[in-house]
């Protein structure tokens, strides 16, 4: 009984034998073994790429929602302070929001980066 890794390899061994035959190479690989572990090999390189996809994109959903978070806290704590405070509040926290913003834009940008990467 042969596993799945197997007979993926074996699947390649055939579509590639009859390629290199037909351009009159021979570069076909005849371990078996060696195939199955570049069958594997692929296989476990796809997992992590997905699993990589996946933290990118919730770091940059992560980095949103702290940007809504102190902008939600901003406006509510404005509510709150008295009028000749609110000039200091607002330099602080604009400065805080325009951070975040950047941070969530530069973890969006390379999760744009990376799913085209992945795609080609």
């Amino acid at each position: 009984m042969t596993t799945q890794t197997e007979a993926e390899a074996d699947a390649i061994y055939r579509f590639l034998r009859h390629k290199t035959n037909v351009l009159g190479y021979s570069v076909i690989d005849i371990d078996y073994s060696t195939l199955a572990r570049l069958v594997s090999e692929i296989n476990k390189y796809n997992e992590e790429t997905n699993e990589l996809l996946l933290c990118a994109s919730k770091a940059a959903t992560m980095i949103q929602q702290v940007h809504k978070d102190i902008s939600k806290m901003y406006t509510d704590f404005l509510k709150q302070i008295p009028c000749d405070e609110i000039m200091e509040v607002q330099i602080s926290v604009n400065n805080r929001l325009i951070s975040t913003e950047a941070y969530y834009m530069a973890a969006k940008h390379g999760l744009h980066i990376f799913k085209q990467n992945k795609q080609s």
